[in-house]
């Protein structure tokens, strides 16, 4: 994947994302949920900030599931589909001349940063009064680093003020030592998978490391939700799903961070 710039799409993509979310924040209260839609999805998003596959994932795919919740008066759709999004990725322990260990991520040093910036986001603004805003600010995030690794910071600032999150604050927690634990606690859950992965995205759904299921919600998220809930209401309407399940761009790329390299 070549370095993205922020063409005019990208521009009014994220631009519609923001306008929605501020306006489900005032009617929250719309949608009628079915009982089949009721019924709990949970979603484990194992990944690296700055892996291109990760980010498309995020962006695109999580980004087109959230246009169309945020379009169709769906918001409530988050109450079942629980997303955890656990930003480690492929990370090495060293040491240096010294003895002392640290951490090397796989594209380098800002990966580790936005990691902890990811994960302060996630850890802070998990509730539901802030999780739209959250995930706004994480498909904006996503998007807007393409290749400009060097400007976590620039990123962090610009995504947090369109989507009303604290920068200061983000940004604080991922130079502390509770950005580091929360980083170390990510690292953990990567290690002790059930099934040891040695890539990313990886994606656990309901526990269980399925990769036929995983390749279904890297394609769409939106269209896999519809079919592990085997429904056609709501925002798995046919006509949701035909606008939004690929969004504007069909081109997503089934790659992997793997350590030591991408493969696709």
């Amino acid at each position: 994947i070549n370095a993205e710039y922020m063409g005019t799409k990208q521009i009014f993509f994220l631009m519609k994302i923001q306008i929605v979310i501020l306006f489900a924040l005032a009617s929250l209260a719309l949608g009628v949920i079915s009982h089949k839609e009721s019924e709990k999805i949970n979603l484990d998003l194992y990944f690296g900030s700055l892996c291109p596959f990760s980010r498309q994932f995020v962006y695109q795919s999580f980004g087109n599931f959230l246009k169309a919740a945020l379009s169709s008066n769906r918001t409530r759709v988050f109450n079942n589909l629980k997303i955890n999004f656990i930003p480690y990725g492929n990370v090495r322990v060293v040491t240096d001349k010294e003895g002392r260990k640290g951490y090397a991520c796989q594209h380098g040093p800002d990966e580790c940063f936005g990691n902890r910036v990811l994960g302060c986001a996630a850890t802070k603004y998990h509730r539901k009064k802030h999780r739209l805003q959250l995930y706004g600010f994480l498909v904006c995030w996503t998007k807007k680093i393409g290749g400009n690794h060097n400007n976590v910071t620039k990123t962090t600032e610009e995504c947090a003020e369109q989507f009303q999150l604290s920068s200061e604050k983000l940004l604080k927690c991922s130079n502390s030592q509770k950005g580091w634990e929360i980083f170390f606690e990510n690292g953990k859950l990567t290690d002790n998978l059930k099934r040891k992965s040695n890539y990313v995205p990886y994606i656990v759904i309901d526990g269980e490391h399925d990769v036929k299921k995983e390749t279904g919600s890297r394609l769409s998220l939106l269209k896999e939700y519809c079919l592990l809930r085997d429904v056609k209401i709501g925002i798995c309407k046919d006509e949701v799903i035909k606008e939004f399940a690929y969004g504007e761009v069909s081109d997503v790329v089934l790659g992997q961070c793997v350590q030591g390299g991408q493969r696709q």
